[in-house]
């Protein structure tokens, strides 16, 4: 899967997640008040922590958020039963939820690591 972080003409984030299975999205951010776009903090956590099935780990299995629009690639016929049954089985969400939390919020505002708060998120 390919992302692509990018700033929308409203001011806020915008992610262009292309996936494997030939899909093209964009995802919309909730805030544009963040230096650093919350997805980012999403992908670079799941990525590092190795968390598969966190938010981009999920949507690459075949997943489709309410913020995410379909842009190219022919969408699958059980494209809604198929991403709720992964969402359903993906219990990385939360912890990626969580932790990225952490980190974006220790980045915005230049504070030290966070280890104890990742710590405690992750239990």
């Amino acid at each position: 899967m390919h992302l692509t972080f990018q700033h929308d003409p409203r001011g806020e984030s915008l992610t262009l997640i292309r996936r494997a299975d030939g899909a093209v999205f964009t995802l919309r951010s909730y805030s544009c008040k963040w230096r650093v776009p919350h997805d980012l903090s999403h992908a670079v956590t799941e990525r590092e922590l190795g968390i598969a099935d966190g938010i981009f780990g999920v949507i690459a299995a075949g997943a489709v958020f309410s913020t995410m629009t379909q842009i190219e690639g022919k969408p699958r016929y059980d494209a809604k039963i198929r991403s709720d049954r992964i969402l359903k089985a993906a219990k990385g969400v939360g912890i990626s939820e969580a932790i990225a939390a952490v980190i974006h919020e220790a980045v915005e505002k230049q504070l030290p690591t966070p280890y104890a708060q990742v710590r405690e998120s992750w239990a």
